[in-house]
């Protein structure tokens, strides 16, 4: 038994490692390496993610006037930008912001330039003497909100 032990150590004695300074060197361009992997995978699935889709189109317009009549609402729609725009949805905001009423069902569309007068109906629960906004929406998901006006 002895012996078997004696010669097992001889083995060990003439074994020889790497350094630890090489081990340490090893680790570190593994390291680097796998990084290198993650990097280049995530760059392709985010350049493939991204590209392509409808482009984001800017749109501009106002709301220089509104009027409300006998249960309809004439909203006055300018399209101060450089594109078409589709407008989608009309609201009646009270002094606190609020929706009084609305429309979600509208499709009109405005040229560059232009200015439309958007007839909404059915108009309810505005009262006379009270104070209003009108906020209108486009297809794109712009909304642009007129400035307080009596009703």
């Amino acid at each position: 038994m002895d012996t078997a032990r004696h010669f097992s150590a001889k083995i060990r004695e003439h074994k020889k490692g790497i350094s630890p300074i090489i081990a340490t060197l090893l680790l570190i361009l593994i390291a680097i390496a796998a990084g290198v992997v993650v990097y280049a995978y995530v760059i392709g699935f985010v350049g493939n993610t991204t590209t392509g889709g409808n482009p984001i189109v800017p749109e501009s317009f106002n709301i220089p006037e509104w009027t409300y009549s006998s249960g309809a609402l004439t909203v006055y729609v300018q399209n101060t930008g450089h594109n078409t725009i589709n407008i989608t949805s009309a609201f009646v905001l009270n002094n606190g912001g609020s929706v009084v009423s609305s429309n979600t069902t509208l499709s009109d569309t405005i040229s560059p330039g232009s200015t439309l007068g958007i007839v909404v109906q059915p108009v309810s629960g505005v009262q006379s003497g009270q104070y209003y906004q009108v906020k209108v929406g486009t297809a794109n998901g712009n909304y642009e909100t007129s400035s307080s006006q009596e009703g």
